[in-house]
């Protein structure tokens, strides 16, 4: 929210800053998120203010209203909305600011929050407009209107996306804990195979055809833990043969028709690979990123990740078997 209020304030303010009498060109968004309660208190701003309490309370959104009624009116009518900053005050204190702002009331809260607080200036006691020339534009009804349901609007979709975001995040959380249930289920499949295999590594590579799943377990014979847990590609017709198998060459990759396949380790011979999803030649777009099914033409499909583990991790002599 906060860094939301930077982006309202940035349409609401405008763009000019000014430190003592030398203007600096920066956006308002700068200062007003973290710094909007130096100037504004909303509980303080609808008590004193009952008109935009009514209002807001008509709206049926009151801390949105009254937000957007601060940022789109109240700093330029001179409202006060906390304790601690009087625009009247400021402005009567410190005649360096008086010269430059004029009866521009707006930036006066603009230059607290952005200097004046940091600097110790005072924006409390006098209470007076004396010091103050009429203001060379006065509120623009109009203008103002805009910028208050333009507000509004972005804060309801800022809620939204916001609201979108956490369901989405929900939504990925349940997908990767049924996912590492699935692989714990299947490690727990496999582990027997995996045990009873003998291999010239520390290694065991067993891939299950029909839930189309490649585990990779590691340890002493007997004793073998799953390392890693992978959904796979396999044969389309029980074109992945069936039985035990050793790893041997592997390479970054290779091309063939239309596609490059990525990080590839042989299991037999040099016709039967692991080997990233399908990409189309030469690029690195994926042509066909399906997992989790019986596709291939007898090589073990993985994401590139995994290709690339597999490649990186197991090596060469390690038994493989497939069921």
């Amino acid at each position: 929210m906060k860094k939301f209020l930077k982006r309202v304030m940035a349409c609401v303010l405008g763009t000019v800053l000014l430190a003592g009498s030398i203007a600096v060109n920066r956006p308002a968004m700068a200062v007003a998120g973290d710094d909007l309660s130096r100037v504004y208190d909303e509980s303080f701003y609808l008590y004193y203010n009952p008109d935009v309490a009514a209002a807001a309370q008509a709206y049926g959104r009151v801390s949105d209203f009254a937000r957007c009624h601060f940022l789109a009116y109240g700093m330029k009518e001179g409202r006060q909305a906390t304790p601690g900053f009087n625009v009247y005050s400021y402005a009567s204190r410190y005649p360096d600011l008086a010269a430059a702002f004029g009866g521009d009331l707006e930036k006066y809260y603009i230059h607290y929050m952005a200097f004046g607080a940091d600097e110790g200036r005072d924006a409390t006691g006098e209470d007076t407009a004396e010091a103050l020339p009429v203001p060379a534009n006065p509120v623009d009804a109009q203008k103002a209107g805009h910028q208050m349901i333009g507000c509004l609007t972005d804060l309801l979709r800022a809620e939204e996306e916001a609201q979108a975001a956490a369901q989405e995040a929900a939504r990925q959380e349940e997908a990767r804990k049924a996912e590492e249930a699935e692989k714990a289920a299947r490690a727990e499949a496999m582990a027997p195979t995996a045990n009873a295999a003998s291999s010239k590594t520390d290694y065991v590579v067993v891939v299950d055809r029909g839930a189309n799943y490649v585990g990779v377990f590691a340890g002493p014979y007997g004793g073998r833990q799953a390392v890693r847990v992978m959904q796979c590609d396999t044969g389309a017709n029980g074109a992945t043969p069936a039985g035990r198998y050793t790893i041997g060459v592997r390479g970054t990759h290779f091309s063939k028709n239309n596609y490059t396949c990525y990080y590839y380790t042989a299991f037999k011979g040099s016709k039967y690979l692991f080997h990233s999803v399908l990409y189309k030649r030469g690029t690195d777009e994926v042509l066909d990123g399906r997992l989790g099914e019986s596709i291939s033409h007898g090589c073990v499909r993985l994401s590139i990740e995994d290709a690339k583990w597999i490649y990186d991790n197991v090596p060469r002599g390690t038994r493989v078997v497939i069921y």
